[in-house]
């Protein structure tokens, strides 16, 4: 028996923390037994078999040690080619591509509107033509501003709903919204349409989020949004699950104590708020150019995420976890039956790259085909594998990363390799944010 190659350990007050990304598990122990023996296990002092059993039957129950033979990389790539080639259908849909908002950091060119009826028309019959093909549907709803064009939302969800209910497959469906338009008429639409995971942007401070987050004619939006938020808190569908994203620019790079401490006291209580911070980056787009300043250089991103797990304020990050234990950090772009679809009927595969040439990779027709290039979908798909398992599978993240974290400059030659995940810079920050909240982890 030995430690497993993909053991994380990190020393945390009197606690240590382990985490396995093979085996999706955190573990926290105060047990001083268990700490000494892992740790002589792992500079080669002792020997599995010199264990006490107590602290054997740990170990091997948690998978922090495995049989000798166990060829873990090569069944990090067995779960992964699961996840790229699963028969589930994910769909992003844009039923506009115009927003409300004219957020200064965006990379969004609002330059198509709402979804037109023949791609509306051509959806449904793509379906009808191919609902056997799929064990379930996901749809995600994005934009520009979805919430912007509902009437479009609820045709397509009433039909997608009644097609799986008539296959007998699962859906399920999220949003991605400002939260402008989020009062409660609207969210009561949503539920109704089984909308049940809603991301939000509140970017921490008034004075920040009124700063870069405006409508089109240069309002601020905050209080609107804040209050909205509120009233989910207050009245809505305890099936809801609502992250709220703040995207960190340098301005609230030394505010997140305070602004951690405000979600707290606004949302803390409810086990439906998870919180996910992000930094600003230069995603592309002209907007970006002239908030330069705010922008964190990739280089920073680890500072971001060290000084929110020094707040001393605890909140729900789920989303944190997820990235450590679901495979949410394997892009839905490398995913063989995931497509976003834009209001035109163009098909894409990465949100963040509507520009580039490579990202177009077909159009679905208003008969229902999908007419793909066979070509540029293949190097979405093949951006994880190209690169040899050689070359990272002893990285500790690589069965939640497999390279296919973002694979967009990638597949466009940008880069010769994909680029990694913020988490692996800043794992420890990570493991810190979760290591006091027994929803994800197990004390030993």
């Amino acid at each position: 028996m030995r430690l497993s190659m993909y053991n994380y350990f990190l020393k945390h007050g009197d606690n240590l923390i382990a985490y396995n990304s093979l085996y999706k598990k955190i573990f926290k122990t105060t047990n001083s037994n268990l700490i000494k023996a892992i740790s002589d296990l792992s500079t080669g002092k002792t020997s599995f078999i010199e264990l006490d059993d107590e602290i054997q039957n740990i170990l091997v129950n948690s998978e922090l040690v495995v049989p000798n033979d166990r060829n873990e990389p090569g069944i990090a790539e067995m779960y992964y080619l699961r996840d790229i080639m699963s028969s589930r259908l994910d769909l992003t849909i844009m039923p506009t591509e115009d927003c409300n908002f004219r957020c200064k950091y965006c990379y969004e060119s609002f330059k198509k509107g709402k979804m037109t009826d023949s791609t509306i028309s051509g959806l449904k019959k793509f379906l009808i033509k191919n609902i056997r093909k799929y064990t379930g549907i996901s749809v995600s709803w994005f934009g520009g501003e979805p919430l912007e064009a509902i009437d479009n939302i609820k045709n397509i969800s009433k039909f997608v709903i009644d097609i799986c209910k008539k296959r007998g497959i699962p859906y399920d469906s999220g949003i991605v919204t400002n939260g402008y338009n989020l009062n409660l008429t609207m969210l009561d639409e949503l539920i109704k349409l089984r909308v049940r995971q809603i991301q939000v942007t509140l970017d921490g401070t008034k004075y920040n989020h009124d700063r870069y987050k405006v409508l089109k004619n240069g309002s601020p939006t905050y209080d609107i949004v804040l209050e909205n938020l509120r009233s989910i808190r207050d009245n809505c569908d305890k099936r809801l699950s609502i992250v709220v994203r703040t995207n960190v620019s340098m301005d609230i790079l030394d505010d997140l104590e305070q602004i951690t401490s405000f979600y707290s006291n606004e949302f803390g209580k409810d086990k439906r708020f998870s919180f996910f911070f992000r930094p600003v980056g230069d995603w592309g787009g002209e907007s970006v150019k002239k908030v330069s300043n705010a922008v964190l250089d990739k280089k920073m991103y680890s500072l971001m995420y060290e000084r929110l797990s020094n707040c001393s304020t605890p909140l729900n990050y789920k989303m944190y976890y997820n990235e450590l234990t679901k495979n949410v950090d394997i892009c839905y772009a490398a995913k063989d039956n995931a497509y976003i679809i834009g209001s035109d009927g163009d098909l894409y595969k990465c949100s963040c790259k509507f520009e580039d040439c490579e990202n177009k990779i077909g159009h679905l027709s208003d008969d229902g085909n999908m007419i793909l290039d066979s070509n540029l979908s293949s190097k979405w798909l093949m951006a994880g594998l190209e690169t040899s398992m050689t070359k990272c599978n002893k990285c500790i993240l690589y069965p939640v990363c497999h390279r296919a974290s973002c694979i967009a400059d990638y597949v466009a030659k940008r880069t010769e390799i994909p680029t990694c995940p913020h988490m692996k810079y800043s794992l420890n920050s990570y493991l810190k944010l979760l290591a006091d909240d027994p929803q994800y982890v197990t004390i030993i």
